[in-house]
């Protein structure tokens, strides 16, 4: 149910303003009716300040947006990320997600941008010769800032449709029409098929995959219409947390 919105233009939104809004509005529907406060993770400084009017309320960061946030962190290769779990930041300086992430663009860029090669990359997604059994998508997923978990999402399909991304860099058609563009243009498509065709950029895209899947499994959860309560979100955050302290195959 939608309460109440507030034009903050010319207010600093700062932890102060946000929290003395939300005392506002817990203070308007009866504090015996307010039992918690969900925000993004950019209010969590406001939280001290409903909890030294409202101890009983319980403040915490939408998932959601924490999950997503997480996987942001560790597809940069930033030397120090911000965790909000932890005391200040954490030291990362890991390119490990970032570079599948990186190639996997270049192609689905280089795919998408041009006409003549993303018609003949859908003919051979659709082609059931293709295929041992047939999936329901044919095509690839472009990365978008704003949405959730979209580089993680974006390297789920492309792997997925691995068998076509290698069918199209020799296919003739292909060749034909690479053969008829400019110097530039050529010289991306060979590097496009060098990386295409190098196992191991493939085990780098899996293992990128593999490894964060189960947070996209949770992430799904808390932003899906099938509802999650809160105590099962934080338990399977602790799974998470549990599964990220183990060695993990492939990860120094």
């Amino acid at each position: 149910m939608f309460l109440e919105a507030l034009d903050t233009s010319g207010n600093t939104k700062d932890a102060r303003f946000i929290a003395d809004f939300i005392i506002k509005i817990i203070e308007a529907r009866g504090p015996a009716n307010i039992v918690a406060v969900c925000m993004d993770g950019a209010c969590i400084s406001s939280f001290k300040f409903i909890n030294d009017t409202y101890p009983h309320v319980f403040c915490f960061i939408c998932p959601a947006h924490l999950l997503d946030n997480f996987l942001k962190n560790v597809f940069s290769d930033k030397e120090k990320i911000k965790m909000k779990s932890i005391e200040g930041d954490w030291d990362w300086g890991s390119s490990i997600f970032l570079d599948p992430f990186t190639e996997a663009w270049d192609i689905i860029k280089f795919v998408t941008h041009h006409s003549m090669p993303h018609s003949i990359f859908r003919d051979i997604a659709k082609d059931p010769k293709t295929w041992v059994e047939t999936p329901s998508f044919c095509n690839l997923i472009r990365w978008g800032e704003t949405r959730f978990a979209s580089r993680l999402l974006m390297l789920q399909r492309y792997h997925s449709l691995r068998i076509v991304v290698e069918s199209l860099v020799s296919n003739i058609e292909y060749k034909r029409w690479l053969a008829s563009q400019d110097a530039d243009k050529r010289r991306k498509g060979e590097e496009i098929r060098l990386t295409v065709q190098d196992h191991g950029h493939w085990e780098n895209v899996w293992r990128a995959v593999r490894v964060l899947n189960p947070v996209l499994t949770v992430l799904r959860l808390t932003d899906g219409k099938t509802g999650a309560t809160l105590g099962k979100v934080w338990g399977l955050c602790a799974e998470l947390d549990a599964l990220y302290r183990k060695e993990i195959d492939g990860i120094d």
